[in-house]
């Protein structure tokens, strides 16, 4: 738990990094990040030998804090370090861009990993599809969207119902409700049974296209899966 962490701290105990991982891991999960990142940091100023895994925990806590500036910062030290960070700890960096709505580090983080290693991961993609829904994503990013899907499958990842729905919600808020209806369509052609956020995301693409039977039918859909409409 958090609260054994912080003891463990306070008691000088967390002497490795198998410690210090556990430590990390337990306050991010609590929404403690800055302790998180307060015990990394300091660790290493005394010492301790860096670690792929403790860096990724260190990550993690920023990604789940929003704290992007300072998910960068340990991604770049990582490096400094020599430590080759791994999808895990580019994924971290890249969720905490697209939790705080920034499509644009998102999307160079994507290219470094396509350029440097390691392959992206689905998990990537998802992150970087979803930042383009962000309040700084113009509308011409729906475009991106579609072609980081496209980037996915031509490395074999196939799209899941994150993916699909990022997209769908992305097309909408562009009023492309055309290519949210294509999307759709591809995510059942694809076996995945969209759930009540692919569903909204259609039913806002065809509300702001002005399909309103199109909507009322997706509407009646709905009900008959039990998918309430937001």
């Amino acid at each position: 738990t958090s609260a054994a962490a912080a003891n463990l701290w306070a008691q000088g105990a967390l002497a490795g990094s198998r410690e210090l991982g556990f430590a990390v891991k337990a306050l991010g999960r609590s929404s403690r990040w800055q302790e998180a990142i307060g015990y990394f940091t300091e660790a290493l100023a005394q010492g301790l030998e860096p670690h792929v895994i403790t860096f990724s925990m260190a990550l993690s806590a920023c990604e789940k804090g929003q704290q992007w500036d300072k998910a960068l910062y340990l991604l770049r030290e990582m490096q400094r370090v020599e430590l080759e960070p791994d999808v895990i700890s580019y994924s971290a960096a890249i969720s905490a861009a697209e939790k705080a709505k920034l499509w644009e580090p998102a999307v160079g983080l994507l290219r470094e990993m396509q350029e440097l290693g390691p392959a992206p991961d689905v998990v990537a993609y998802n992150s970087v599809i979803s930042a383009c829904v962000g309040r700084e994503a113009s509308g011409s990013q729906w475009q991106l969207a579609l072609s980081m899907m496209s980037g996915m499958k031509s490395q074999q990842l196939p799209p899941d119902i994150i993916t699909f729905s990022a997209a769908i919600t992305c097309c909408a808020g562009a009023n492309e409700w055309t290519r949210a209806v294509d999307l759709f369509n591809g995510m059942r052609e694809s076996a995945l049974q969209p759930n009540a956020i692919s569903y909204n995301a259609l039913l806002t693409a065809l509300d702001r296209g002005g399909q309103w039977q199109s909507a009322l039918d997706l509407v009646a859909q709905m009900r008959c899966g039990h998918i309430a409409p937001n």
